[in-house]
């Protein structure tokens, strides 16, 4: 699969829109305060449900680095040369990795 250069826009913002989710909810239930003075309670009500279903959502949307992962891994862990690779070659490339590690870290 391909990803074209508007997917790859997109999974870049997806940061930025959970923080807009999350930011505007926040905005809405805090402006629920100042509507009941000014509206009736019924528009309060409205957007405090607004407020907390974009809080909502804006918590569910993956982050960029999930979405990659959640785009990449499956196509690295279903991929039939990998799948081939010996268990012997990846224990050499675990070993290299550990020789090259700091001597202080584990």
């Amino acid at each position: 699969m391909n990803v074209t250069p508007i997917e790859l826009y997109f999974l870049m913002k997806l940061d930025m829109a959970v923080f807009l989710f999350i930011f505007f909810g926040c905005i809405c239930a805090i402006s629920c305060l100042f509507l009941i003075d000014f509206a009736s309670k019924k528009v309060a009500a409205i957007v405090v449900i607004v407020g907390a279903l974009m809080i909502i959502i804006g918590s569910f949307i993956p982050s960029t680095k999930q979405m990659a992962a959640i785009m990449v891994l499956p196509k690295i862990i279903n991929n039939e040369k990998v799948q081939g690779i010996p268990d012997k070659i990846l224990d050499l490339g675990i070993e290299w990795l550990d020789e090259l590690k700091p001597k202080g870290e584990k």
